[in-house]
């Protein structure tokens, strides 16, 4: 029989053991859309998914004023919350312009020493390896209108969230740990 501390304990913050471990059970995906204007999609069998904007868990560089970084405080405790069971983690663009490569590579950096710090499970690929299977064939320079308009479809309640950032992503990635991570 249960205490009654654990009880009092339980009903102060509106949970129970009961449902904390059924919550334990639950499974929960991530996928990272990487750079500081991506996302975090959140995907659990336990609650609705979650679209996070990049900045959420972004700060202004001190250094710089006008450039952003990762905050690895804010994307832990934020990790660390979901107690994901798979994280998907896109690899750094490599584009035509060598301060994108780089800002890629520092976010990516960071987001990477998180995760292996706190044993976070979590693979990376590249962005083809997961539009093909989720999207399906999109034509060069149309990925990220494919992600938000398939997106929104798949996700209504997060519909405006995805207008407003032009993409689902992040979203997509968390689809497909649910795949790599069953």
């Amino acid at each position: 029989m249960a205490s009654r501390s654990r009880i009092r304990s339980a009903k102060r913050t509106g949970s129970s053991p009961v449902l904390n471990r059924l919550e334990e059970k639950m499974k929960t995906w991530i996928g990272i859309d990487n750079g500081v204007s991506g996302s975090i999609g959140v995907l659990s069998e336990a609650n609705a998914p979650q679209f996070i904007h990049a900045r959420e868990y972004t700060r202004k560089n001190t250094k710089k004023k006008s450039a952003l970084e990762v905050d690895p405080f804010a994307l832990l405790i934020l990790l660390q919350n979901s107690r994901p069971n798979g994280i998907v983690l896109e690899r750094p663009y490599r584009g035509a312009y060598r301060t994108t490569e780089i800002s890629a590579a520092t976010f990516d950096g960071v987001v990477r020493t998180v995760m292996e710090l706190y044993s976070l499970p979590f693979i990376q690929v590249d962005s083809r390896e997961w539009q093909k299977p989720l999207l399906g064939t999109v034509p060069a320079g149309e990925t990220k209108r494919a992600s938000a308009a398939k997106g929104m479809l798949r996700w209504p309640s997060l519909k405006e969230q995805i207008e407003d950032h032009g993409d689902a992503d992040g979203l997509w990635m968390a689809a497909y740990a649910m795949r790599l991570f069953p």
